[in-house]
């Protein structure tokens, strides 16, 4: 009754006295981690119809490894996890790119990014390298340091308002900008982790904050004008 099982790295807060030590993922660690993962999921495709066990983009990037291609996470089954991500937007959006760069309506506004320290190294290996293909305007990528959880927690969905809303303010007044927060950060009411709004988030600040989008990033940026 398994569809597929994904893995992670342990994700370790600052709130861990009295708790039994567990000690982070290394860039050594994670390498080891992925040559034994690529070498399970070469067995379970003999057994099954897919690789069945699926590793979390942390590992490659903290071993500073390539992604797999993208059909090596078969239907994305853990894509709810963020699980292959990373590769599935550097796809997807450079064929959206495309469709727009020949249809003629390619993004046009300056953007800056605010996510999580992972996310950002993400951006900076996989998605601006990518993008530097095309004819865009400039994308700002700002990594936030995650001082609610503690600084060993880099993922954007784990970010809470008040961290997001102290790197917003660090921002310098001039240019104005336009800022684009992830999706991940929000619940289903529309709240950080920490209980605070987007209005709230916001407030007091001379720049447009957004929610973007992940699949449909392309078109959300067009979108902005």
């Amino acid at each position: 009754g398994i569809r597929s099982l994904a893995i992670v790295p342990v994700g370790l807060s600052a709130h861990r006295q009295g708790l039994t030590r567990l000690d982070p993922v290394t860039p050594a660690l994670a390498g080891e981690t992925i040559d034994a993962v690529h070498h399970w999921q070469e067995v379970a495709l003999q057994q099954m119809d897919d690789r069945f066990v699926y590793l979390s983009d942390e590992f490659y990037l903290l071993a500073d490894r390539p992604f797999p291609p993208v059909e090596n996470y078969d239907e994305f089954w853990q894509i709810d996890n963020a699980i292959g991500l990373t590769p599935r937007l550097r796809e997807s959006w450079h064929d959206d790119l495309e469709s727009r760069r020949n249809e003629g309506t390619m993004p046009r506004r300056p953007i800056t990014v605010l996510t999580g320290e992972l996310a950002a190294r993400a951006w900076e290996r996989e998605l601006q390298p990518m993008l530097a293909g095309f004819e865009l305007p400039p994308v700002e990528v700002v990594p936030v340091r995650n001082e609610f959880y503690g600084n060993s927690v880099t993922v954007a969905g784990l970010l809470s308002g008040s961290d997001l809303r102290r790197a917003l303010l660090q921002l310098p007044a001039e240019p104005h900008r336009t800022i684009i927060l992830s999706p991940r950060v929000w619940n289903a009411d529309d709240l950080t982790l920490d209980g605070m709004t987007l209005e709230e988030l916001a407030a007091d600040q001379p720049h447009e904050v957004l929610v973007g989008e992940e699949d449909a990033f392309v078109d959300f940026w067009a979108d902005l004008g």
